[in-house]
C-alpha cells in the first residue's frame, strides 16, 4: 500500500498519462508565447520604420525621444509578463528579446533606406496606416486575452491597470514635442521635458521595490544574482564618473579658460574631484565615529545594569545569557544605524549629482541642444537611478517607505536642478560664470561618484567572477550609451 501511495504521488492518478497530458499544455504555452511575440514584433517594426523615414535630424530626434520612453514602458511590461508565464523557460524569454532587438534595428534600417530612396509620400502614408491598424488589433488581443483576461479581478489589479494607462497616456502627450517646437516655444519644451525626466527618474528609482522581491522568489541563486546586478550598477557608475562627468568638467573648465583668458596649468578638475571624494569620505567617517561612540556609551551603561542584576538576583547563568542576547540585539541595531548613515551619505552624493545634471540641461541655449542633451541624460538616468534604487532596496528591503522617499527626493531634485538651470539661462548670466560654476560642481560631483562606486557598491561584494564580469558589462553598456549620445 505504501509503495502504491508513493507511486500515486509520483505519477498522479492518471499514471504515465499525466506526462502525456503535459505535452499539449507545454505546446499551448509555446504557441501563446509565439503569438505574443508576433504581435510585439509587428508593433516594433512599424514603430522603428516610422522613425527611420523621418526626413530631418530634428524630427528624427523628436520622434526618437517619444519612442524611447514608450518602448521602455511597453517592453518592461511585456518582459514581466513573459517571465511570469514562462519562468521555467528563461531561454525562451531571452531569445524573444534578442529577436525584438534585432528586428527593431532591421526595421529602422529599412525605414532609413526607404527614405533615401525618395518613395512618394502617398505610398509611405498608406503603408504606415495599414501596418499601424493591424498592429493595434494585435495589441487588443494581447491586452484582453493575455494580460487582463487572466487576472483575478481584485480592486488593486484594476487600480494598477488605470495607473498603467495613465502613465502611457502622459508619455504620449509629452512625446508630442514636435508641436511645441513648431510653435517655437523653447521654454515650454524645456519644462515639459524636465517633467518627463522627473517621471523617468521616479519610475526607474522605484522599480527595484517591485522587481527585487520577484528575483528573490524566482531565482535559486538569488544572492549571487543580486550581488551581480549590484556590481553591474557599479560598472555603470564607474563609467559615468570617468567617461562622462570628469571629461564634461574638463570641457567646461577649458571653456572658462578661453572666455576669461586664464591659462591655468594646474589640474584643478582632477583636484576638485579628489576633494569631492574626500569630503564625502570624511562626512561618512565622522558620522560612523560619532555613532560608534554613542553605541559604546550605551553598551557600557547596559553592561553595568546587567552586572547589578546578576548580583541581586543570583542568576548568573541566566543573566549571562540575557546579556549576550542583549549585546547581539545592540550589535544588530548598531549595524542598522550605520546602514542608514551610509545610505544618507549615498543620497547626499546623488542629490549633488542630479542637481548638477539638471542644471547643465537647463542652461542649454537652444531647443535642439536641449533635446540632444536630454536624450543622453534620459538614457543615462534610466541606468543610474535604477542602479541606485537597487542598492538602496538591497540594503533596506524591510523599509520600503524609506527607499521610496529617497528615490522620490532624487526625482524631485532632478526637476529642481533643471528648473534652476532654465531660470538661470533666462537671466542671461555671462558665459564665464556659467562655465566656471558648471565645472566646479561637475568635478565635485565626480568625486562623490568615486566614493559611491568603490565604497558603497563594489567594496561590499564578494569578488565572485560573475560579479566582476557584471561590472565590466555595466561599464561597457554606459560607455557605449555615452559614446552614441
Amino acid at each position: 500500500e505504501k509503495g502504491k501511495d508513493e507511486l500515486t504521488v509520483e505519477y498522479g492518478t492518471g499514471g504515465p498519462n499525466t506526462q502525456e497530458q503535459a505535452g499539449p499544455g507545454s505546446r499551448k504555452e509555446t504557441i501563446t508565447a509565439l503569438t505574443l511575440l508576433l504581435a510585439i514584433s509587428i508593433h516594433v517594426v512599424i514603430e522603428t520604420f516610422a522613425l527611420g523615414v523621418q526626413p530631418t535630424t530634428q524630427s528624427f530626434l523628436t520622434l526618437f525621444f517619444g519612442i524611447t520612453l514608450h518602448k521602455l514602458i511597453v517592453l518592461f511590461s511585456i518582459g514581466m509578463r513573459l517571465l511570469e508565464k514562462y519562468l521555467r523557460r528563461p531561454l525562451l524569454v531571452f531569445f524573444s528579446f534578442v529577436w525584438i532587438g534585432t528586428i527593431t534595428f532591421i526595421a529602422g534600417g529599412a525605414g532609413i533606406l526607404l527614405d533615401d530612396a525618395n518613395l512618394d509620400e502617398v505610398a509611405k502614408s498608406l503603408t504606415t496606416a495599414c501596418l499601424s491598424c493591424f498592429s493595434a488589433g494585435t495589441f487588443l488581443y494581447i491586452t484582453f486575452f493575455e494580460v487582463l483576461g487572466e487576472e483575478t479581478g481584485l480592486v488593486i489589479e484594476r487600480i494598477s491597470a488605470m495607473i498603467g494607462f495613465t502613465i502611457i497616456a502622459i508619455e504620449n502627450i509629452l512625446a508630442e514635442v514636435d508641436l511645441i517646437m513648431a510653435a517655437n516655444d523653447s521654454d515650454t519644451l524645456k519644462w515639459c521635458l524636465m517633467g518627463s525626466l522627473f517621471i523617468v527618474a521616479f519610475i526607474m528609482g522605484l522599480l527595484p521595490i517591485w522587481l527585487l522581491p520577484l528575483i528573490k522568489r524566482w531565482s535559486e541563486k538569488a544572492a549571487l544574482l543580486l550581488s551581480s546586478i549590484s556590481c553591474f550598477s557599479g560598472g555603470i557608475l564607474l563609467g559615468v564618473c570617468f567617461v562622462d562627468m570628469i571629461p564634461e568638467a574638463m570641457d567646461d573648465f577649458t571653456d572658462w579658460q578661453k572666455l576669461s583668458g586664464n591659462d591655468v596649468k594646474f589640474p584643478w578638475i582632477l583636484t576638485g574631484s579628489v576633494i569631492g571624494f574626500l569630503i564625502v569620505y570624511l562626512i561618512d567617517g565622522i558620522s560612523t565615529f560619532a555613532l560608534r561612540k554613542q553605541e559604546e556609551a550605551a553598551e557600557k551603561s547596559k553592561a553595568d545594569l546587567v552586572a547589578i542584576s546578576m548580583e541581586r538576583l543570583h542568576r548568573a547563568t541566566i543573566c549571562s545569557m540575557d546579556a549576550e542576547h542583549q549585546l547581539k540585539i545592540n550589535k544588530i541595531q548598531k549595524n542598522e544605524k550605520q546602514e542608514y548613515v551610509s545610505t544618507l551619505t549615498l543620497i547626499l552624493a546623488m542629490c549633488i549629482h542630479v542637481l548638477i545634471e539638471g542644471f547643465a540641461l537647463g542652461v542649454q541655449p537652444t531647443s535642439e541642444s536641449f533635446l540632444t542633451l536630454f536624450i543622453g541624460i534620459a538614457i543615462h538616468k534610466v541606468l543610474v537611478v535604477f542602479a541606485i534604487g537597487m542598492k538602496l532596496y538591497e540594503k533596506h528591503w524591510d523599509n520600503k517607505k524609506f527607499v521610496a522617499a529617497a528615490m522620490t527626493s532624487l526625482a524631485i531634485l532632478t526637476f529642481a536642478g533643471g528648473a534652476a538651470g532654465i531660470l538661470l539661462q533666462d537671466a542671461e548670466l555671462d558665459e564665464i560664470s556659467k562655465a566656471l560654476t558648471t565645472a566646479i560642481l561637475s568635478c565635485f560631483s565626480a568625486g562623490t561618484f568615486l566614493y559611491i562606486t568603490f565604497f558603497e557598491v563594489l567594496g561590499e561584494e564578494t569578488g565572485h567572477i560573475i560579479e566582476r564580469v557584471a561590472c565590466v558589462v555595466g561599464f561597457g553598456l554606459i560607455t557605449t550609451a555615452l559614446y552614441f549620445f
